[in-house]
């Protein structure tokens, strides 16, 4: 799952409906599980759905992206909200990928500060 020297590298892990969401911000991914087709007790490991990673965000029509922190809403069952370096990605998730909702980029997400952003994302 992780290249090598990355292990134990995870910046965050949410759930998302039925997806586990983890946050790879050193190699700037995130691994998306679906936990349905993953089943209890079984030898073998619960295998990934998909990767999104700058590729696919780059079809998607997003330039540059950095993963940092990743939110759920309960408001909002299969959205999820991406903090990245210098926007917030909004992406719907599905089995076969994510699709893209909106990319908030505004002074907010670009001055430095904490993380080198100020524009937060409250949970809830």
């Amino acid at each position: 799952m992780f290249p090598e020297g990355y292990e134990g590298k995870i910046q965050n892990i949410e759930f998302l409906g039925h997806y586990l969401v983890v946050v790879l911000r050193y190699t700037k991914e995130i691994v998306i599980y679906d936990m349905i087709k993953c089943e209890d007790f079984l030898p073998s490991p619960c295998k990934e759905s998909y990767r999104i990673n700058s590729t696919m965000m780059t079809k998607l029509g997003v330039n540059y992206f950095s993963p940092m922190d990743v939110y759920v809403s309960d408001f909002h069952p299969f959205v999820l909200f991406v903090q990245c370096l210098d926007k917030v990605v909004i992406l719907d998730m599905t089995r076969q990928g994510p699709i893209l909702l909106s990319e908030v980029v505004s002074p907010a997400s670009q001055e430095p500060g904490f993380y080198k952003w100020k524009m937060a994302i409250a949970r809830g």
